[in-house]
């Protein structure tokens, strides 16, 4: 696992009742598990985006977008950005290196295969 910074969407995606702690580690949670908000998120002066430290299992995806289910009839769709994302071996799942350079990589794999995974 390793901590990234999340910046989710800009405010306009989150309405402001949505801009609570609970509300926004919720949000987190869909990436990774939450690690803390950002300063600046917390107390609310940051009026462009919300910010999380969010710990990512390598053997997941980071998304582009989340649905967040407000109520029944309500939806909002949350933009995520990440300010680094860590190198991770398609092959193995480990962060810190890519597939050309896993020592786990079955010696029968072409370099045409190693390639089609980059």
């Amino acid at each position: 696992m390793v901590p990234l910074n999340l910046r989710a969407g800009s405010v306009r995606d989150i309405p402001k009742e949505f801009w609570t702690p609970e509300s926004l580690s919720v949000i987190a949670s869909t990436v990774g598990h939450p690690i803390k908000l950002d300063k600046l998120t917390e107390t609310k002066k940051q009026r462009e985006f919300r910010r999380a430290c969010v710990e990512e299992d390598a053997k997941s995806e980071l998304p582009d977008k989340v649905s967040v289910l407000i109520d029944e009839d309500y939806t909002i769709q949350v933009k995520f950005e990440y300010n680094w994302v860590p190198v991770k071996c398609k092959n193995c799942l480990v962060f810190g290196h890519i597939i050309n350079t896993c020592s786990m990589v079955d010696l029968s794999i072409t370099h045409k295969d190693i390639k089609h995974q980059e």
